[in-house]
């Protein structure tokens, strides 16, 4: 009876990999900070459409009452039914988004409390971030066999929300890294046409040992272990990148042997995900 009363916490998932990882540990540290004991992942494939436009309809009570059908005689009636709607889904619900998380309070009345957003805000998560990493790499990674990268360059043609890295950031990184022309090279990319005219257009700068780490047939945890055990890495702006890269350490490799790139967002776009920070490796090196 008194389970009504206890906070539960419903979290939207949503991109993929790194996108997810980002907000599993927020929801994580908001459980923490809230002594929050339920958590319940819901995939928002279904509701989106290709649009967020479903998505926001969880702040609209009247997308409860038309869809929500209460098994119970007693709150047939549609007043009754108004009455249950606006208490569970309204007055106790709280809905967290990257606008309000930083000055968001949850208080003794929000018994269910939606995660909905990206948050990709260190001080979201920072506080998590060691524990989703431990937890990383005792599930897989401790056991994998995967041997250590000298070099490895992260592509993402379709970068995050539409900003690709220049190629003249790739080729700062490899003398900033001091990488010699007959150091092994190991490419990861989501695009094998890319990768290899990007392996063509390295081979003429004179880099002439090029690995392409692409099979069409593989899980992109291959490209996730490649990354987290590279002796120096070269980041793309990509979230399934970021988090490959804060595990090397776990692997015994420095910090400051990864370039990363200091935009990862469009003009267009930095503006509107304002937000977001993931600037929390000071030993980086940001070009």
């Amino acid at each position: 009876m008194f389970n009504i009363f206890k906070k539960k916490l419903f979290v939207l998932i949503r991109g993929g990999l790194g996108n997810q990882l980002f907000i599993y540990t927020t929801a994580q540290n908001i459980a923490k900070e809230n002594n929050i004991k339920k958590i319940f992942y819901i995939n928002t494939g279904d509701i989106l459409n290709r649009s967020d436009y479903n998505l926001k309809r969880i702040h609209n009570i009247s997308y409860y009452i038309k869809n929500i059908k209460i098994k119970n005689d007693f709150l047939d009636n549609r007043y009754l039914n108004f009455i249950y709607i606006f208490f569970k889904y309204k007055f106790f619900n709280k809905v967290i988004s990257e606008n309000n998380i930083l000055h968001s309070r949850i208080n003794f009345l929000n018994f269910r409390i939606t995660l909905n957003g990206f948050f990709q805000n260190k001080n979201n998560f920072k506080n998590e971030l060691e524990n989703t990493i431990n937890k990383l790499y005792s599930n897989k990674l401790y056991r994998a066999k995967v041997r250590s990268n000298s070099v490895v360059i992260s592509l993402s043609l379709y970068s995050q929300f539409g900003y690709t890295i220049p190629v003249n950031y790739y080729l700062k990184a490899l003398k900033k890294l001091k990488i010699k022309k007959n150091e092994k090279i190991t490419l990861t990319s989501d695009d094998e046409w890319y990768a290899k005219l990007f392996s063509s257009y390295l081979k003429k700068k004179g880099f002439n040992k090029i690995k392409i780490n692409y099979d069409k047939n593989s899980f992109a945890f291959n490209d996730f272990l490649t990354i987290a055990n590279s002796k120096k890495l070269i980041m793309s702006s990509s979230t399934f990148c970021w988090w490959a890269a804060v595990l090397r350490k776990k692997f015994g490799h420095d910090d400051d042997k990864v370039v990363c790139p200091k935009n990862w967002l469009s003009n267009e776009n930095r503006k509107l995900f304002k937000f977001n920070n993931l600037k929390i490796k000071n030993n980086w090196i940001y070009l």
